[in-house]
């Protein structure tokens, strides 16, 4: 292959040289282009932002006022809606049952040798469950005797299944709670 150098080294340096130039130019006319473009749009968004802060300004001042002339209104709906909630909460505390009162005097009256394997207490039903064990028939029927005068329980029903055993019979006892449950 042959190749000819038709352009002399002097003119290789001018138009090198001068395409040089005229990239430089080129970039420094888009990089002004840019910085034009960027500096209209800063001076947009200013004036923007400066149109819009007056806007929530005035939305503010706005809100205030409403707030100053609801401000009695407001006080009078949160008033009613403690009110509410304070009648709601008298409610439930009188409808509170005090199981710990009920079951502490079934622990303190029960007689040695008795333990309890399940309590069950239903408020709605108003009846309760008992199961467990007890070391002699003596000790389950005395407890049958301290049930029968708490007055917590009524119509209370000892199977005859559990007093046959004469040592270590279990028990399971059902019966009614009474309105004292709901004493203070």
């Amino acid at each position: 292959m042959i190749s000819l150098n038709i352009i002399s080294p002097e003119q290789k340096k001018f138009i090198l040289r001068f395409s040089t130039r005229v990239l430089i130019r080129r970039l420094g006319s888009i990089l002004l282009a840019f910085t034009i473009i960027l500096s209209i749009l800063t001076y947009f968004s200013y004036y923007l932002l400066t149109v819009n802060k007056k806007f929530v300004d005035d939305q503010i001042a706005a809100e205030i006022k409403s707030i100053e002339l609801g401000k009695y209104a407001s006080l009078e709906e949160a008033i009613k809606s403690l009110n509410n909630q304070l009648n709601s909460a008298t409610k439930i505390q009188e409808e509170h049952i005090s199981w710990i009162k009920i079951i502490d005097d079934l622990v303190n009256s029960m007689p040695e040798g008795l333990s309890f394997s399940s309590i069950r207490f239903n408020s709605e039903t108003k009846n309760f469950q008992f199961s467990g064990r007890s070391l002699s028939r003596e000790t389950l029927i005395n407890y049958q005797t301290i049930l029968n005068n708490s007055k917590y329980l009524s119509n209370i029903n000892f199977p005859i299944s559990s007093l046959i055993q004469k040592d270590e019979a279990t028990f399971e006892i059902t019966g009614q709670l009474t309105d004292s449950i709901y004493e203070k």
